[in-house]
């Protein structure tokens, strides 16, 4: 009788940096500083991660989530770390269309255009009104939501009118009215001369706002504690902004050229304009000739990362717990670097965590 050889299936994603708390969804918490293939729910068509744990979104509208736990973020129900995913429990006939996690809490917009939410809320990030670590998911809004942004103990939603909410850390002003106490419902934020907002993502002490004009509005504090000023400069030949993520204390956003732009905070590279120097106004990261546009990019606590319409993936910025996915490093990495992928393999989209890197797969790896 001839030996029937079984292959694995081929893994829908490539994963490295932090994983102290099993977040890579390897099935372990050693550090991985290079690629490694690691498998994800099947249909899974988004991934987001927090500080020490990943979810993800499914195609029929199901979330899993995997990793660290203290504060409730797997939405289990539990504080218990999983090394490997377990569906997150929403009420019955529950369609999530979009997931953003922030460093410990989640929000998920559903097909029945309410928001739910879950994890550390501590600042009010949940938004259901208390301080309490939210270990279940809990619905907090049903205005028309369209739009998820989260931080670092941050929450932001914007409504199909335009409107822009926000809860959670208000130390700095991010929640649009000035420096005040924390928010732990959603309200709304002041939009200038009627403007309307059409996408969100915020930081730790800074919300970044892209209006349907294709302006980009700015609130909160700059690296140095200082009040940003509310408007962002942009050159027209640019192209428009097409989308945006916040990391810590930076900002990126990609244009319609496939341009990245960049600005914010930059001790340890992560503007990759090839200096420590930081930005009060973006500038577009120089990635190496011939790479083509972005396509997709992420914006971690003090790193990032980017995948370009050539099928490369680049990371910068820190390096310490390996997130560069070249080896681990101490010292900053304040360019684009090329990463070595193993073959056969082409990137679809780039997300992560504070310190962790997704690329997940092309079909067939293609």
């Amino acid at each position: 009788m001839s030996e029937t050889l079984i292959h694995p299936p081929r893994a829908a994603a490539l994963v490295w940096g932090y994983n102290n708390g099993g977040g890579l969804g390897l099935g372990h918490v050693a550090r991985v500083s290079q690629p490694a293939r690691a498998p994800l729910p099947a249909g899974t068509t988004d991934v987001q991660g927090g500080a020490d744990f990943t979810i993800a979104r499914t195609a029929p509208g199901e979330l899993y989530a995997w990793g660290g736990n203290a504060y409730g973020q797997l939405g289990d129900g539990t504080t218990r770390t999983r090394l490997s995913w377990a569906r997150v429990p929403l009420p019955d006939g529950t369609v999530v269309t979009s997931v953003q996690a922030g460093t410990d809490h989640v929000l998920a917009l559903t097909a029945g255009s309410e928001v739910y939410a879950w994890g550390r809320n501590h600042r009010g990030q949940v938004g259901d009104g208390s301080t309490g670590h939210q270990l279940l998911p809990v619905r907090v809004m049903d205005r028309n939501p369209v739009a998820l942004g989260a931080g670092r103990g941050v929450s932001a939603a914007v409504t199909g009118d335009g409107q822009l909410l926000a809860w959670g850390r208000n130390g700095a002003g991010q929640l649009g009215a000035g420096p005040g106490g924390d928010v732990t419902i959603p309200a709304p934020v002041p939009l200038p001369g009627g403007a309307r907002a059409a996408a969100v993502d915020a930081g730790y002490q800074h919300l970044i706002v892209l209006t349907t004009a294709g302006t980009l509005l700015a609130y909160g504090a700059g690296p140095q504690g200082r009040p940003l000023p509310r408007d962002v400069p942009l050159d027209r030949a640019w192209g428009e902004v097409r989308s945006l993520c916040a990391g810590n204390s930076f900002t990126l956003a990609l244009t319609s050229r496939g341009l990245l732009l960049a600005w914010g905070a930059n001790a340890y590279g992560q503007l990759g304009l090839g200096d420590q120097r930081d930005r009060g106004a973006p500038a577009v990261i120089p990635f190496p000739p011939g790479t083509g546009p972005v396509t997709s990019f992420w914006a971690g606590d003090h790193s990032a990362a980017a995948a370009t319409a050539h099928g490369e993936v680049y990371t910068w910025g820190q390096t310490r717990w390996g997130q560069g996915g070249n080896g681990l490093g101490s010292q900053p990495q304040d360019r684009p670097a090329k990463i070595t992928l193993p073959p056969g393999t082409r990137p679809a989209a780039v997300s992560g965590g504070a310190d962790h890197v997704i690329v997940t797969l092309a079909q067939n790896g293609r």
